[in-house]
């Protein structure tokens, strides 16, 4: 009960940002049917922005982690190295899936 109420009281306060946002998906929709092929591309080209911005964050996080083990290399070399390196193997692991996810899409989309 108080986790609903809680939520109304978000709504109310934010009111403004979700009439704005809710036009927004309409519009956004009514163009998506009015303009299918148009609306597709600008799915791919949203998809791969994405997709870049991934693997910049994925590199970007790979430097970071490799200072941060070269920093603290004798203290806490066995600890910290398990650690960064699962961190390194998710954000490879989502840019990879991304990467094959957005294969599977061309391949559905060119047959």
């Amino acid at each position: 009960m108080a986790v609903a109420a809680q939520a109304s009281d978000q709504v109310v306060q934010h009111r403004g940002w979700f009439i704005f946002l809710s036009v927004l998906l309409i519009v956004a929709g009514a163009a998506a049917i009015a303009f299918p092929v148009l609306s597709t591309f600008a799915v791919e080209l949203w998809a791969a922005i994405a997709f870049a911005f991934w693997l910049l964050l994925g590199g970007i996080v790979g430097i970071v982690l490799g200072v941060m083990i070269w920093q603290q290399l004798p203290s806490s070399a066995l600890s910290v190295l398990g650690l960064l390196l699962g961190i390194n193997l998710v954000f490879s692991g989502i840019t990879f899936l991304m990467l094959a996810m957005s294969g599977a899409a061309a391949t559905t989309a060119a047959a």
